[in-house]
């Protein structure tokens, strides 16, 4: 509020997702855009096409993000698909990328649970070899460490992290 008073015309967004509601929120009551560079798993629009709040995202859509992955999967040539989809740092709405996939074979969801080792040698073990990540960057690093653990870190596994 203080800044406010200083007269700043815009507000920049956290890279944190759990903070942009409350931006937002402060943005659309003081009438200050926000430019926020944490990614958005819904974007409010209006009926009209025209965005209901004064936020600019930085990140791609969650439809522009769903597009780029099933374009990748179609130029890769993917046939079976898996998804490891975090419910509460997760982008993408799983569901709705299983559909779009199906058309290349085989998609399964999977909900990212604290012990990745597991979720890992449970998709090992129904021979899946293209795996989609998504879930917060801070968390590369454990699923990486996890593929590694769990002998999947060859060139046969393939992975895509919407975070990166």
């Amino acid at each position: 509020c203080v800044e406010v008073g200083y007269g700043i015309v815009a507000l920049f967004g956290p890279s944190d997702p759990a903070l942009d509601a409350q931006l937002e929120s402060i943005s659309s009551v003081l009438g200050i855009p926000l430019i926020s560079s944490a990614p958005r798993p819904q974007h409010n629009i209006h009926a009209n096409g025209l965005s209901t709040d004064l936020t600019m995202s930085l990140h791609p859509t969650q439809s522009q993000l769903m597009t780029l992955i099933k374009d990748l999967a179609v130029e890769l040539k993917w046939k079976d698909i898996s998804i490891i989809h975090d419910p509460l740092h997760g982008i993408i709405e799983p569901t709705s990328l299983a559909e779009s996939l199906q058309i290349l074979g085989s998609c399964s969801v999977h909900k990212a649970s604290t012990d990745l080792r597991a979720t890992l040698i449970q998709l090992r073990l129904k021979g899946a070899r293209n795996i989609i990540i998504d879930t917060v960057i801070e968390n590369v690093q454990t699923v990486l460490q996890a593929a590694l653990d769990t002998g999947m870190m060859t060139k046969s596994y393939n992975y895509i992290f919407t975070m990166l």
